[in-house]
């Protein structure tokens, strides 16, 4: 990031929002304990290409440590229930 961007509220606001990943990031063993293994990793539906809908858990080392990840890949709000 150009630093002296900063001065620009967009760009502040985009580095609080990095700054609020990273924070989660480190927090949150699921998302980086077992990056190399197919373990830390778990599909639950890709199948839906038509909403741009996919799901996934991530997993750390211990049983307590997941985390669920659903995304909506359009700018339009999902409002169905499944």
């Amino acid at each position: 990031m150009e630093w002296h961007a900063l001065e620009y509220p967009f760009q502040k606001g985009v580095q609080r929002w990095m700054k609020d990943l990273n924070h989660v990031y480190r927090s949150e063993p699921a998302l980086y304990e077992l990056d190399f293994s197919n373990d830390g990793f778990e599909w639950i539906d890709f199948h839906d290409w038509e909403e741009s809908i996919i799901s996934f858990v991530r997993k750390g080392k211990t049983t307590g440590d997941i985390i669920l990840v659903v995304c909506n890949l359009t700018p339009v709000p999902a409002t169905t229930t499944r």
